[in-house]
């Protein structure tokens, strides 16, 4: 990994830290990408480089645990020599991984309603995310979106793209 990755890296593990900080003391709900620039030390346009909102930032912290766990159970699970060993060290392999990281277990004790609620949404979000914008991040007009519309939507659609 050359200088500039390893810079790049180690300034998104910065904002993830920060906000993972951010998360514990403020709340996921209250805090703001200005208080996770300001726990980061960072300037607020490095922040958009490599995130574009808070949102992005816990996919990132969630993730990089999720896979982190997924590997040590994998790897516990290949050892047993029964189904019940199959079942114990998968289960205690992944409270180990987990409980290495308590910054993470205190902002996930913190945020426990918020995080419920959003892994539930996921889901719809991601599906949202497909209709209403295109690769290339642009909004698609109504007109595009689904086709077949139903005729209560025509007239918004022309709305839509006159403005």
């Amino acid at each position: 990994m050359g200088v500039r990755e390893q810079q790049k890296a180690t300034n998104r593990q910065s904002i993830a830290q920060a906000a993972l900080e951010t998360f514990i003391e403020i709340g996921y709900e209250a805090c703001t990408i200005r208080d996770i620039v300001r726990y980061s030390g960072l300037s607020p346009g490095t922040f958009y480089n490599y995130f574009e909102s808070k949102e992005d930032v816990l996919d990132f912290i969630l993730q990089d645990l999720a896979i982190r766990v997924r590997q040590t159970v994998r790897r516990e699970r290949a050892r047993a020599t029964s189904g019940r060993d199959f079942i114990y060290q998968g289960f205690f392999a992944f409270l180990e991984e987990v409980g290495r990281e308590p910054a993470i277990l205190r902002m996930l004790s913190r945020n426990q309603t918020f995080l419920g609620i959003w892994y539930l949404e996921m889901p719809a979000r991601s599906r949202l995310r497909q209709i209403l914008w295109s690769p290339s991040g642009e909004l698609i007009p109504p007109s595009r979106r689904i086709p077949g519309q139903p005729p209560r939507f025509r007239g918004f659609s022309k709305t839509w793209e006159k403005t």
